[in-house]
């Protein structure tokens, strides 16, 4: 609610602190049932907001699932991730980094290794032009 109050008044000294400190708290948030509303929000703001970067979201998402070899994806993350491919602020790069971690999932991960391949998808249909993605 607060960072789409401050999207709403187009405040840059606030939005941009706000925004980090929500997604590093969902990086390291412990409680699953916390963690999947902040998910559903964060969703839904990237949704209403095509000016947030998602930059800072996928470096932090990523390390955690590259570093936590204990922490599997779950379809929430699956969910979020889709959300950022489709996002207008996803770079080349960042849907790269992405497709890594969903196709090393698609293929290793029995639990979510079908749902994987959705957004797995979207970034290939999405940056089918570049060569990096392939």
């Amino acid at each position: 609610q607060m960072l789409s109050t401050l999207c709403e008044r187009c405040d840059p000294e606030s939005t941009p602190a706000v925004y980090r400190t929500f997604v590093y708290a969902l990086v390291e948030a412990d409680n699953a049932t916390a963690r999947d509303f902040a998910m559903r929000s964060l969703m839904g703001f990237l949704r209403r907001f095509e000016g947030v970067p998602v930059g800072i979201l996928v470096e932090l998402v990523l390390k955690k699932f590259q570093v936590s070899t204990g922490d599997p994806l779950t379809l929430i993350d699956l969910e979020l991730f889709l959300v950022i491919v489709r996002h207008p602020r996803c770079t080349v790069r960042h849907a790269e980094l992405l497709a890594q971690v969903l196709a090393r999932s698609s293929v290793e991960d029995t639990d979510v290794g079908r749902a994987a391949t959705v957004p797995l998808l979207a970034v290939l249909v999405r940056y089918e032009e570049d060569e990096s993605i392939l």
